[in-house]
């Protein structure tokens, strides 16, 4: 195999993900506390099992994209990250970040706000100097994350009874 024809960016990235999947899976403090009648409970009622899922998944997706980039040779021309994409990382890094200290509430609106705002801006081709737009735009994020939030806490704390940060 030609060392020069393998698509680094992604092998590289396949690479670390498959480390994160493994971690997710495997890990022993990725899932910390104990449920009440969790040995009753079946399967796919804990919260585990959809932690693991995940990470299964994201495993099964990083060898994908290992092999992907040994198969297709990278283009000669540079591809851009887009914008969204890096704010939407930088966003999920400080929801993490802030989750603990101001709480599920406070930290998911601003997720959700900002994630909102920038598909808005995006989907309606919303000009950044349009004043009025972005205001428009502003403010419907912010009503829909209330309202998103709102109800995602309400089903998960009174219907489910799971604890939230």
């Amino acid at each position: 195999m030609d060392i020069s024809k393998v698509d680094r960016k992604d092998f590289v990235s396949g690479i670390i993900l498959a480390c994160c999947g493994l971690y997710i899976t495997f890990g022993k403090n990725v899932i910390s506390g104990k449920t009440f009648g969790v040995d009753s409970m079946p399967l796919v009622a804990r919260a585990s099992f959809y932690i693991r899922t995940l990470g299964i998944a994201l495993l099964v997706l990083s060898v994908v994209l290992i092999v992907r980039s040994l198969r297709h040779p990278s283009t000669a021309e540079k591809k851009t990250i887009p914008l969204v994409a890096v704010i939407g990382a930088i966003t999920l890094i400080c929801f993490n970040l802030v989750l603990n200290i101001v709480g599920f509430f406070a930290a998911a609106t601003m997720l959700i706000t900002i994630w909102t705002f920038m598909f808005r801006l995006k989907e309606y081709h919303i000009d950044r100097k349009d004043k009025k737009g972005l205001l428009r735009s502003g403010i419907i994020s912010i009503v829909f994350a209330l309202i998103s939030v709102a109800v995602l806490q309400t089903a998960f704390t009174h219907l489910l009874g799971v604890r939230l940060p």
